[in-house]
């Protein structure tokens, strides 16, 4: 009792074992009892593989994965995120080397082991050197030539695509290097330390966090309602119309702020569209051309009509009883 000691165990050797990248897995609060955080999940990312180690009750190596064949100065990327698949929330592991991202399913089974599913890759044509999470459906990439890729995962389509060479990133070259210690590292890992950026972008509760040279730089994605009110304050009323009804039947993309139940997520853009219904009601009455017009009374009326025609549902407007009384 009282003294300090460590359990030794040799994982890699050789100058291709040497680890670029340790991600543990991090419980959020709602997720604190979840089965698989009892056993204190890492995950390792050497040159040529990827390892999934539980450290309690006792080291424990749960899954090898090696690479394919890829550029040598391709930097290892790991993610960790609970996501819910086929109604189970469990971690899921993304994990990039290259222009692919590959998932791993991590659950707990009967038998009290971890058992890891390989899920769909994502396919993209750029050199990762970032991976991160925004949300269990959205992920945010950076590639070689310092571009943001915002990412829906279900999808694999790439929803938005901005230019970071004005951040001007950090890299961690000098340390891959160890050029403070004379360059006493192997030429591959020296290689990857070429494109290594670790730590400069981060993501945390849906804000993109960039390090750069001279300063830090934090991006966010629009929640739902701003996407819409962005579009309603350009007047591009029939695309918002569009864009909250997609919400509401759970079909947009990369959304951020809205309820996961259906009936509340319902409930809350049904309001925000009677809201806008009423909105666009008073502007194209506004609109409405002068007495004896008769061509641009018909085209107004065509406008008018087609976009509520589009966009009502029996679902949409909903009574409340309390307020009709």
């Amino acid at each position: 009792m009282g003294m300090r000691s460590c359990d030794s165990r040799c994982l890699f050797s050789g100058s291709k074992g040497e680890v670029c990248c340790i991600e543990p897995l991090c419980s959020p609060p709602d997720y604190r009892e979840h089965p698989t955080t009892q056993y204190s999940l890492l995950a390792m990312a050497s040159l040529t593989k990827i390892l999934v180690i539980g450290l309690k009750p006792t080291l424990n190596v749960w899954m090898t994965f090696p690479y394919n064949k890829s550029d040598p100065s391709n930097v290892p990327q790991l993610a960790w995120h609970f996501v819910s698949v086929q109604k189970m929330v469990n971690p899921i592991l993304a994990f990039s080397k290259g222009d692919t991202v590959h998932f791993l399913l991590v659950k707990k089974e009967e038998m009290g082991t971890i058992h890891v599913i390989k899920q769909r890759q994502l396919h993209l044509r750029c050199d990762i050197i970032s991976l991160n999470w925004i949300n269990s459906r959205t992920l945010v990439l950076v590639d070689s030539q310092e571009k943001l890729h915002v990412v829906d995962r279900p999808t694999q389509e790439v929803l938005e695509t901005l230019d970071l060479e004005q951040v001007q990133l950090v890299y961690n070259s000098r340390h891959f290097k160890s050029l403070a210690t004379g360059g006493n590292v192997s030429q591959a890992l020296a290689l990857v330390g070429e494109k290594a950026c670790y730590q400069s972008v981060s993501s945390y509760a849906g804000q993109i966090l960039c390090l750069g040279t001279k300063s830090a730089h934090i991006m966010t994605l629009r929640n739902w309602n701003e996407r819409i009110d962005l579009l309603l304050k350009q007047e591009h009323f029939v695309e918002a119309l569009g864009l909250a009804w997609s919400f509401h039947e759970g079909t947009a993309k990369a959304v951020v702020g809205l309820h996961g139940d259906p009936t509340k997520r319902k409930a809350v853009v049904s309001d925000k569209m009677v809201e806008m219904l009423l909105q666009f009601l008073e502007h194209a009455l506004k609109k409405c051309p002068e007495q004896g017009k008769t061509q641009s009374s018909k085209q107004n009326f065509q406008v008018l009509s087609g976009a509520f025609m589009n966009t009502s549902s029996p679902e949409l407007i909903r009574l409340d009883p309390k307020r009709s009384r």
